[in-house]
């Protein structure tokens, strides 16, 4: 069984290398999942003065989060489906 993280070392590498295509065939959702991830870790780490409040309480928001999950829990069993 494949975890939905699996490639994701391989996929960051390639990110980094700006191969998105490449970091795409490694584990599509997290190329998907990167603008919410650098949206999480921004509001919560380097925003000490709460300038992004609003963005912080749609990310944070239990429906948001739910949502994530849930796609991450869909994304696991379509992979090991395929």
């Amino acid at each position: 069984w494949d975890c939905p993280a699996c490639g994701i070392q391989r996929a960051i590498h390639q990110i980094l290398h700006l191969n998105f295509r490449a970091a795409f065939g490694y584990n599509p959702f997290l190329v998907v999942s990167l603008p919410y991830l650098t949206l999480v870790t921004i509001t919560h780490w380097f925003d000490p003065h709460q300038r992004l409040k609003r963005i912080k309480a749609t990310c944070s928001h239990p429906v948001t989060v739910r949502i994530y999950l849930i796609l991450l829990l869909s994304w696991w069993i379509v992979r090991n489906a395929m």
